[in-house]
């Protein structure tokens, strides 16, 4: 795999919210019950060019020492409390569908505490923020892409922004990973004995555990070396055999802080939170587009020529077919599997799209949503609005002309939640909107914080 390749892309994408970046100043955080943290960029003041170069001196003079502190990742499926929520919203209703007064009003008196993260480039919160059961900010481990000067600063900005110097403004402690770097939608965990953190699982994509000889590379050399072994070369390519796969999953379990048997890999090229919804106890809710099919049928949203998109159908078969292969080899633990419809991959054909449905595609997403354990064991979850994307051209006024008719959805999923987990239904909150492209939705802008 081409680490450029995948790079280059998310550049164009942080570069077009540049201008969206700023919160509103206007808003009191504090006074509604919200606190704030304000991410110091490392070459806002010194210049790009110093930036990069600390950045490399970084990843090739201090390595990070090994830890010996067990540091099991925080399950995000609602089965321990959530004490914080931290997240980003560059204040656009049109960008990201809620705004920081939403999340005042819906977490009030619930006893988590939300936190405004000022990433400034950034606003997908869940790609560089991850947490342990303790609280502790796990940090990624630095690595090397070159060669253009703004790749680095701005594609991995999770390593040079919140590093060490930022970590203190977020949590009291922090445990540094070695080999695994973690982008936050491609991976899912959760318990499956809620009150165990030893049962700890993670579904992950297998792109994270491909790039984990590179960046195992890049702690065991010097920044010399890497020019004259990889400088112009497919980083991933040259370093593929340097260890194998049983050592990568060893790797990443220790990075994760569970049992290498509880890892499940997945290999699609698109993110797990998309399509998969985890709730405690290891139920899965996995999207099945028969369901989604039916669904639309019964409440008259399906009409014309259309197909579901092809991705989407091989992504939910390799799902269903890891999360069943684990089952058969687990002895002791089993997925409970919930097909549902929960994301619409619906695609109209052009004549038919032009009447309503933007960009020929539906794009309601519940399943990117967040999972929450108030205090109080009261479960909250966020989720998306039935609602059309405005990201790529109608007014979100034209867009919510057919909200009215999409309620119905909204309804199936709340029900469908309190059917396999007793969340109230009026607990299930939808107040996001989905993007196009990739359907990123609240689940994205936001991190789970246990303790």
């Amino acid at each position: 795999m081409n680490i450029r390749k995948i790079l280059f892309p998310m550049v164009l994408i942080i570069l077009s919210h540049f201008a969206w970046a700023q919160h509103d100043v206007n808003f009191d955080y504090s006074s509604n019950g919200i606190e704030e943290v304000k991410i110091v960029y490392p070459g806002k003041d010194i210049g790009l060019e110093k930036a990069f170069q600390d950045y490399v001196d970084k990843a090739f003079n201090n390595k990070p020492a090994k830890s010996s502190v067990l540091s099991i990742v925080a399950p995000e499926d609602g089965s321990i409390t959530t004490a914080k929520w931290f997240f980003n919203t560059k204040d656009r209703e049109e960008d990201c569908g809620f705004s920081a007064q939403d999340i005042a009003d819906v977490l009030k008196n619930t006893g988590v505490t939300p936190v405004h993260v000022d990433l400034g480039l950034l606003g997908y919160t869940q790609d560089q923020m991850l947490f342990d059961i303790d609280g502790r900010f796990k940090l990624q481990p630095p690595t090397y892409f070159p060669p253009a000067k703004t790749l680095p600063y701005i594609c991995d900005a999770g390593i040079m922004i919140i590093d060490e110097q930022n970590v203190a403004k977020i949590s009291d402690g922090q445990h540094q990973m070695r080999s695994l770097f973690i982008e936050g939608g491609a991976m899912i965990t959760g318990r499956f004995v809620p009150q165990d953190p030893s049962t700890t699982y993670a579904i992950l994509n297998n792109d994270l555990l491909e790039n984990m000889p590179y960046i195992e590379y890049c702690q065991n050399t010097t920044y010399e070396q890497y020019q004259k072994d990889i400088k112009g070369k497919d980083e991933a390519a040259f370093c593929k055999n340097m260890l194998t796969r049983e050592q990568i999953i060893e790797k990443a379990a220790v990075d994760l802080g569970i049992s290498k048997e509880l890892l499940v890999i997945v290999d699609i090229p698109h993110h797990l939170d998309m399509r998969l919804f985890a709730l405690p106890g290891g139920k899965i809710i996995v999207n099945d587009h028969n369901m989604v099919i039916q669904l639309l049928t019964d409440n008259n949203l399906l009409h014309g020529e259309y197909t579901i998109q092809d991705a989407a159908v091989k992504d939910q078969q390799k799902i269903k077919e890891a999360l069943l292969s684990f089952n058969a080899k687990s002895k002791k633990y089993k997925f409970t599997i919930i097909p549902a419809a929960g994301k619409f991959d619906i695609v109209w054909s052009e004549k038919d799209s032009a009447n309503e449905f933007l960009n020929r595609k539906f794009y309601a997403n519940f399943f990117n949503g967040v999972n929450l354990k108030t205090p109080s064991s009261e479960r909250i979850v966020l989720t998306n609005k039935a609602e059309m994307v405005t990201y790529y051209g109608k007014s979100l006024e034209e867009s919510r002309a057919t909200a009215e008719r999409l309620l119905p959805l909204e309804k199936y999923w709340a029900n469908l939640l309190a059917r396999h987990d007793n969340i109230k239904p009026e607990n299930v909150k939808f107040i996001g909107l989905v993007h196009g492209g990739g359907g990123a939705g609240i689940n994205c802008r936001g991190a789970v914080c246990p303790q």
